[in-house]
């Protein structure tokens, strides 16, 4: 491979041709990382993103608990009752909210997936 060959070039807006990278597949390939262009991420940054993930899967996992204590209540509650209609009808509401929240869980987590791929996929550009 000759010297031309290994070094990389592009086109700029004015149509000129500029020499990027060094000789070597390494150099072109510190230079790139070295570049303001790649969208490198900084260790607090990180850390800080992270941090921001954590909080957001304890406040959905909190939010979950919660609501599907309340259905619990209502479930528990119904088998207190001695009458059958009302005791199939909080029967019904405390399984409707359960299942609210695994819907919200199931939801939550989809959402994570989605911004963390969102996110990636904006700071490459």
């Amino acid at each position: 491979m000759s010297q031309t060959d290994a070094n990389s070039t592009a086109e700029n807006s004015q149509g000129t041709r500029t020499e990027r990278g060094g000789g070597d597949a390494v150099g072109s390939f510190l230079s790139y990382v070295q570049s303001d262009q790649t969208g490198v991420v900084g260790v607090r940054e990180g850390i800080s993103y992270g941090l921001g993930l954590i909080v957001y899967i304890l406040a959905l996992l909190l939010v979950t608990a919660v609501v599907n204590g309340i259905g619990g209540a209502f479930l528990t509650g119904a088998l207190s009752v001695d009458n059958g209609i009302v005791t199939a009808i909080l029967g019904l509401f405390g399984f409707a909210v359960t299942l609210t929240a695994i819907v919200v869980l199931f939801a939550g987590f989809a959402g994570l997936q989605y911004k963390i791929i969102s996110d990636a996929v904006s700071r490459g550009d």
